[in-house]
């Protein structure tokens, strides 16, 4: 039975040339967990764990039948899916959620003269994925839904009244201020992720003991800002 959903890398749509017809890939990513002895004890302690890419196998048919139709689609698709190439995998039946994903290459098409079948492999460098785009403002206090399973961290951007201007996670304590002067006219932004701080687009310090936090998963966050209203943006992270 094909699988007839969305199906793109690297924003092409490839079900214009190819049909889905299985995904082999596993039910969710696994840890690579390392383990430390301790003399006297039984059993061992978790020093460290990361979650490791994995994976996805798509089968598929291509759509053209006649062979110089099959021979231009696969100059198409070798394109799209050179090896090494990276982009944003929606594989079908995925919910709109994408995976940061390299094309591993070499499919070779089946010996069939009409639809023949192409195995595309993908290895999934972050498998967790990424959902809808989303944004939230905060006056004062207020708290943020994330709407994924992970944790997120967001693009935070705000014109403070006064100095210095923090914005701090009221459930885990965290918070990120800066000490320049400040006047309802100039652009702060906060790259949580990169722990990047600029001021109408240069960058700027942060006060010791500011650490840039992310949004809880599946659970809301409480967020306060010392003034002005704050605008949080982000993709949505799924387990």
């Amino acid at each position: 039975m094909m699988i007839e959903q969305a199906f793109s890398f690297g924003g092409t749509d490839l079900t214009d040339y190819v049909s889905v017809w299985n995904v082999d890939r596993a039910v969710g990513a696994s840890l690579d967990i390392d383990e430390t002895e301790v003399p006297g004890m039984d059993g061992c302690l978790v020093s460290s764990s990361r979650i490791e890419a994995f994976t996805v196998k798509v089968q598929c048919l291509m759509h053209a039948s006649d062979p110089a139709d099959v021979e231009a689609d696969r100059r198409i698709l070798a394109a799209v899916l050179a090896p090494g190439k990276s982009g944003r995998l929606v594989l079908p039946e995925s919910c709109g959620l994408s995976l940061d994903a390299v094309c591993k290459g070499g499919a070779e098409l089946s010996r069939l003269r009409q639809h023949p079948g192409v195995d595309l492999e993908f290895l999934v460098t972050d498998p967790v994925a990424y959902g809808a785009r989303r944004t939230a403002s905060v006056a004062g206090t207020g708290t943020v839904g994330n709407g994924g399973t992970a944790p997120a961290r967001p693009i935070v951007t705000c014109v403070p009244a006064t100095s210095p201007w923090r914005i701090t996670n009221t459930a885990t304590g965290e918070y990120v201020q800066v000490a320049g002067t400040f006047n309802g006219k100039k652009q702060l932004k906060l790259d949580m992720a990169l722990e990047r701080a600029t001021v109408d687009g240069a960058d700027v310090p942060v006060t010791v003991g500011s650490d840039f936090f992310a949004l809880a998963g599946g659970a809301a966050t409480g967020i306060k800002v010392s003034s002005g209203t704050a605008t949080l943006q982000w993709e949505e992270r799924w387990y």
